[in-house]
């Protein structure tokens, strides 16, 4: 089996808790009220860059601090980069009273950190302004939303995967359902916040989201977009998104055409009902 290799670009929020509930504090506040300068800020001001390392960025997702770890092939040296990134973020949040918030779906209060002529708020405010694809749903455009009513942020944890331009790239779609089945009904099965997710779902979290991805040294890849951030805090749940990423690849590489018929239409459920049993069913019955 080719040697797969793993990034992901995980979304998280600084929040303050309130009644309850968990209300994201964007970026672009720190940056404004707090005097900090971002190292980078590209020509759209739509992803500038709060923290470079040499092993990960902190970048703006809108309100989300967004982190770009190097890619690894294996769960340890993944788990050690991203655990650095959110300690990082986690010291800054808690240098200003905030909390470091490694959720699905916070709450956001648009009006509150409106600013006329910032652009930098202004991407707090838009949904879908970097287009997807779906690989089961042929219909899907990846239309850009208005987001200032809306009262939810949501949080992803992509999985970026590459085999050296073997496979990936000749058969993104057929891997991308492959995915879903394996990867996808695993992260809904060990969601720590079903409900959370479920939120998330309508416009994240269904089944076949995904973009392709072009990495250095002219390699392409698949960016599996539809797990949650509630994979990549514990070394157990990276671990097992990988084994079933690896799963998926076998499946793709041995033509298991016959997965994806059997199990896409209880995995569209599982996925987009948040159905944790059937899920698990699914991933008991693949193992």
């Amino acid at each position: 089996m080719s040697k797969l290799v793993f990034g992901t670009d995980p979304e998280v929020f600084v929040t303050e808790r309130k009644n309850d509930r968990d209300f994201a504090i964007p970026m672009p506040h720190f940056f404004s009220d707090y005097g900090i300068v971002p190292v980078e800020v590209d020509e759209f001001k739509k992803h500038p860059v709060l923290i470079k390392r040499d092993n990960y960025k902190i970048i703006m997702d809108g309100v989300a601090f967004e982190l770009n770890v190097k890619p690894a092939s294996d769960a340890k040296s993944l788990h050690s980069t991203i655990s650095n990134a959110l300690e990082e973020i986690g010291d800054l949040a808690s240098k200003f009273g905030f909390n470091l918030t490694i959720k699905p779906t916070v709450n956001y209060e648009f009006n509150r950190f409106f600013k006329p002529d910032d652009d930098m708020l202004f991407q707090c405010g838009i949904f879908g302004c970097d287009k997807d694809k779906d690989a089961i749903l042929e219909s899907y455009d990846s239309p850009e939303i208005d987001a200032v009513s809306h009262q939810y942020r949501y949080g992803g944890g992509h999985l970026h995967i590459s085999d050296g331009n073997e496979l990936v790239n000749v058969f993104p779609v057929a891997f991308v359902k492959l995915l879903a089945v394996f990867c996808g009904n695993y992260a809904v099965a060990n969601s720590k916040y079903p409900t959370l997710e479920h939120l998330r779902a309508w416009k994240y979290g269904q089944p076949g989201r995904y973009r392709i991805q072009n990495y250095p040294n002219k390699i392409v890849g698949v960016e599996y977009r539809t797990p949650s951030n509630n994979w990549i805090s514990e070394l157990s749940y990276i671990e097992g998104m990988l084994h079933y990423a690896n799963l998926a690849y076998e499946a793709l590489k041995t033509k298991r055409n016959d997965i994806i018929t059997e199990y896409i239409d209880d995995t569209i459920k599982a996925i987009s009902d948040t159905n944790i049993n059937l899920s698990t069913q699914i991933l008991s019955s693949i193992s």
